[in-house]
């Protein structure tokens, strides 16, 4: 960030729907894409057992959940470069997605195909100024608390 946050973004509670949104999106794109990765495998490989399924699908989830929460924690730690994990996670939920397009073979597969409109609303949204300016509000706010907390009190005053 080069200058005053108030000066280049407009600050409103719609930049923290986009970032909250982003998230949420990221979230639920993630569990269902991995599910649907997991049942393509299933359909390849033969039935699996519960615990092989559950032994695949857990850990999948976990790692994307705790990827998606670390790398947004970073954010929120003032490091707006952390957002290209996020597009980089993006890709990940949308190639388990394509996986599933070429492999998943169940009466409501485009049903649950639908779903990735999540991860696609997410990345449309990343790439907004809105999501911009939450993350320069993050950077701004860690960069300078101080300065910043008093630029805050002369806009709201």
């Amino acid at each position: 960030m080069n200058g005053n946050f108030f000066e280049e973004h407009d600050f409103s509670l719609w930049i923290f729907a986009v970032g909250i949104t982003v998230i949420m999106l990221m979230m639920i794109g993630a569990g269902i894409a991995a599910a649907i990765f997991v049942f393509s495998l299933e359909y390849l490989f033969g039935d699996f057992t519960p615990e092989k399924l559950w032994g695949i699908l857990i850990p999948i989830e976990v790692i994307l959940s705790l990827s998606i929460t670390f790398t947004n924690i970073i954010i929120t730690r003032g490091y707006p470069k952390a957002a290209k994990a996020n597009k980089a996670i993006i890709y990940i939920i949308l190639a388990c997605f394509l996986f599933g397009l070429l492999f998943f073979d169940h009466e409501l597969r485009w049903l649950y195909l639908s779903f990735i409109a999540l991860p696609a609303t997410a990345f449309w949204l990343i790439n907004t100024t809105k999501y911009k300016a939450y993350l320069a509000y993050f950077e701004a706010l860690h960069k300078d608390p101080e300065a910043f907390r008093l630029q805050m009190e002369k806009r709201v005053s």
